[in-house]
Parts: C-alpha cells; sequence; structure tokens
C-alpha cells in the first residue's frame, strides 16, 4: 500500500471513529458516547503517528551503513590521488561518490516530503477527533438527543 494511501485511510479511520461516536451516541441515548468516538478518533491519528515515527533508525542507518561507505571511498580517493597509477581511475571514484551523496540527500528529500503529507493529514485527524472528544456531549445535547 502506498504511503499516502494508508495516510488516507488512517485519516478516515480517525474521522469515522470521531463521528460515528456520535450517530453511536443518538442511538444509545447517552451523551458520553460522543466523547468516546472523538477520544477514539484521536487515539487512532495518534497511534499511528508514534508507530510509524522511525526517523531514529533511519538516521542511524545513514550513519552507520551508508555514510561510513561514503567515507571509505572518499579515504581510497585520498590515497590514490597520491598514486600515479590510480589517477586513471580518480574520475570514476568521484562519480561514484557523487552518485552516492545524490542518493542520499534525495532519499532524505523524499522523507521529509512523506513527512509533511503525514503531519497534513494527522493534524487534521486529531484536531477533529480532540474537538468531537471535548465538545461531543454538547454537540450530542443540541442536536441528536
Amino acid at each position: 500500500m502506498s504511503e499516502k494511501r494508508t495516510f488516507w485511510l488512517i485519516f478516515f479511520l480517525s474521522i469515522a471513529a470521531s463521528i460515528g461516536g456520535l450517530f453511536v451516541c443518538k442511538a444509545t441515548g447517552k451523551e458520553a458516547d460522543a466523547i468516546r468516538g472523538g477520544s477514539l478518533g484521536a487515539a487512532i491519528a495518534l497511534g499511528f503517528m508514534f508507530a510509524t515515527r522511525d526517523y531514529g533508525n533511519k538516521l542511524y542507518k545513514a550513519r552507520t551503513s551508508e555514510l561510513s561507505q561514503l567515507r571509505s571511498d572518499v579515504a581510497t580517493l585520498k590515497t590514490s590521488h597520491e598514486d600515479p597509477a590510480a589517477k586513471a581511475t580518480l574520475g570514476d571514484q568521484v562519480s561514484k561518490i557523487s552518485i552516492q551523496v545524490n542518493a542520499l540527500v534525495a532519499s532524505m528529500d523524499i522523507d521529509v516530503k512523506g513527512r509533511e503529507t503525514e503531519n497534513k493529514f494527522l493534524a487534521l485527524a486529531t484536531c477533529i477527533g480532540t474537538l468531537v472528544g471535548g465538545f461531543g456531549d454538547l454537540i450530542a445535547k443540541q442536536f441528536l438527543l
């Protein structure tokens, strides 16, 4: 499932729980059911957010594997620069390092764009859940009961 599709799914589950609490309240006649729906909606969105935040792991992986390989390639480049026989492959080594750096930067850029989208979905879902959780009883009294 694509990342954006997952965001939509969690968003709709959260909203459905929030609004669903109002319908349950209408069926049961208990104002507290409206509040429970809003709380459940916010909990779904926040649970997803905390379960998918693995920035530390991604940074650790980049530091330990991708950047250490890059560091090794730069060290090799420095030593080959001093060796006249290895100067012929200097361009290839620089090209390889350039590709590695570009791939690392592109990966981080994609991750940032995905997190920005995720933040927008989650902010709206938790906002709606919190509002229904906080004011669900008033909405229920005014419009449903």
